[in-house]
């Protein structure tokens, strides 16, 4: 019973990561604003292929949202179109490869948290936080591979890391309430 549940988890990881990673986070205006100017949607420069792995690791465990990740990773390389700029084995040549490996450490360390401590938000956001953290510390390791000179490294950090960090950590604050919500309905269950 727990391989059904693990294995429907990693299933609707898989999911959410492909269909995250097309989908843009936005700001909604202030409902005060709605009365007079409508209801408004600014877009932040950010995905939520970084929010659905903290969902699925916030719901569903670290095994889970890893399964999720390694099969997101092969379904890439192998070519099915589900990287932000395509898929195939040449991401093994881009700057980017470092985020994507560091999604599996993401969902390892932000699924451990979030199912070893008591459920509150403030426990669930810093579980999303390392694990946004875990994200972008591989990520970094990657460019030092790609870029050992410190200038073009500075440069490809503040592209991949500083650029859609405002949006990651708005889907994170997003995940963190749902994740409460949905775990305090019992929609996850503890491996």
């Amino acid at each position: 019973m727990i391989w059904l549940r693990q294995g429907f988890w990693a299933v609707s990881g898989l999911m959410l990561l492909v269909m995250g990673t097309f989908v843009g986070v936005y700001v909604v205006s202030p409902p005060w604003q709605w009365p007079t100017l409508g209801v408004w949607l600014w877009p932040v420069v950010s995905s939520w292929q970084v929010g659905a792995m903290l969902l699925t690791a916030c719901l569903g465990g670290k095994q889970a949202a890893t399964v999720a990740v390694i099969a997101y990773l092969t379904l890439g390389l192998t070519g099915w179109p589900v990287f932000t700029w395509a898929g195939g084995w040449q991401y093994l040549r881009e700057p980017g490869l470092g985020y994507l490996l560091g999604l599996g450490v993401g969902a390892w360390v932000c699924g451990e948290v979030a199912f070893r401590w008591p459920l509150t938000l403030e426990h669930l956001a810093l579980a999303g936080a390392l694990g946004l953290l875990g994200v972008h510390v591989v990520g970094w390791v990657g460019l030092a591979i790609h870029y050992p000179n410190w200038s073009e490294w500075w440069h490809w950090v503040a592209h991949y890391t500083l650029t859609p960090l405002q949006g990651q950590g708005l889907a994170l604050c997003g995940v963190v309430v749902l994740a409460y919500v949905a775990r305090r309905l019992g929609v996850a269950v503890r491996w």
